[in-house]
């Protein structure tokens, strides 16, 4: 049997074509320098290419593979000549911090050629294609092996280690193999994974499902599911129950992707904007002699939470259960645009509520009274009372448009 070769890459950092760094350098220099390495060196790959980002990379090539140029930030390769790779975390000593990124078609149609899944790996991370996954029609680098560090952020600038997968724009069906669990992911991702522990699959944007053992879950944006895998790497059972998303792991993600262009890596919209105003009982019902004021020109998205569910699955559930109504002076009006993320709503008690939204205006000048009328089915106890019966709820809120 043929076996490829190892190449440890260590390019000097010091090198003008790639991150200048003097020796008493910190953290936050290693980082910013490396995303900025990326940012400029890595722009032109293309699909199915690897490029090498910074610091020390060590890849193994696949067998018949005799040599593979990664001798420096920016060098390209194919991925299908790659078996394995590794990164390197935060080493001030050493003054770097790994980052490499890769352009691949999983699934994808074979036209437009530069619509891809970017994958952007970073900090203590080791990954290995699964060469049998791939003899059953994957193609390179979808199914994948794969360890990080976990909890290893060395400074604010530094994210934790992982990968950070993103989907284009509209499309949700890509489909991964990753620790012998099936991923099918719309929009972007972040995945951690410790031998012998779980692999952890964090939503920011879009949704996933992921499945193992037979068993499948839907993940929406703002949460987290693990699934269990052996010092081996291989899913050892199904995945568990969702969890809010660790938020300041996925701060120090975003703060990252923030530090580099769109065309490296597409801004995730996670948040409702500026022109947004949330409907929910501590704002409406609780303060029933507040007037919002707002522009009559515009559109809004009123975002409302219907409701607090005892687990992560009935609030899931819910979404698909629950019926909503907007009016604006008692007249029917908004457009659904979407869930937002799941989120805690009483941690004291325990339980978690979704975002649903829509698009209101542009507003007539004057007064008026918005409305969001909830009607829940029942079924499902909610926290922290436990109600399962039926019901409706309202929330009232005044707005003056100029």
């Amino acid at each position: 049997m043929k076996r490829g070769i190892i190449v440890t890459t260590c390019f000097s950092l010091l090198s003008v074509a790639a991150i200048i760094v003097a020796q008493d350098s910190t953290c936050p220099v290693m980082v910013s320098d490396a995303l900025a390495a990326v940012d400029s060196l890595c722009i032109g790959t293309g699909r199915n290419q690897v490029c090498y980002g910074s610091a020390t990379l060590t890849t193994e090539t696949q067998g018949g593979v005799t040599h593979l140029r990664l001798n420096a930030p920016g060098d390209l390769v194919d991925a299908a000549n790659i078996q394995s790779l590794q990164l390197t975390g935060v080493d001030e000593a050493a003054i770097e911090w790994g980052m490499a990124l890769m352009k691949l078609q999983i699934n994808l149609p074979e036209t437009p050629p530069d619509q891809n899944v970017t994958f952007l790996l970073f900090g203590d991370v080791s990954l290995t294609s699964a060469t049998s996954a791939t003899n059953e029609g994957y193609t390179p680098m979808q199914a994948f092996y794969f360890r990080s560090g976990m909890g290893d952020s060395p400074c604010a600038e530094a994210p934790e280690s992982g990968i950070l997968i993103q989907a284009p724009e509209g499309v949700d069906g890509v489909k991964l193999v990753v620790d012998e669990v099936r991923i099918q992911l719309g929009t972007t991702i972040f995945l951690q994974a410790a031998p012998g522990d779980a692999l952890h699959v964090s939503v920011i944007e879009g949704q996933a499902t992921i499945s193992a053992f037979g068993e499948t879950q839907t993940v929406p944006a703002g949460t987290r599911i693990s699934v269990p895998i052996g010092e081996n790497l291989a899913a050892s059972g199904p995945p568990g129950a969702l969890e809010p998303h660790a938020q300041e792991t996925i701060d120090g993600v975003l703060s990252m992707i923030e530090r580099l262009s769109d065309a490296i890596i597409a801004r995730p919209v996670i948040e409702t904007g500026e022109e947004s105003f949330i409907l929910e009982a501590s704002n409406c019902l609780s303060e029933p002699g507040r007037v919002y004021e707002l522009a009559a020109n515009q559109v809004y998205t009123v975002t409302t939470l219907p409701g607090c569910w005892l687990t992560m699955a009935d609030t899931v559930a819910s979404e698909a259960e629950v019926s909503i109504t907007l009016t604006v002076d008692d007249i029917p009006t908004g457009t659904f645009i979407g869930f937002g993320p799941v989120r805690a709503c009483a941690p004291e008690d325990g339980g978690y509520n979704f975002e649903a939204r829509y698009e209101v205006g542009p507003l007539p000048p004057g007064l008026h009274t918005l409305r969001v009328i909830i009607n829940y089915p029942g079924g499902r106890a909610q926290a922290p009372e436990g109600s399962t019966d039926p019901g409706t709820g309202v929330e009232t809120c005044t707005v003056q448009a100029h």
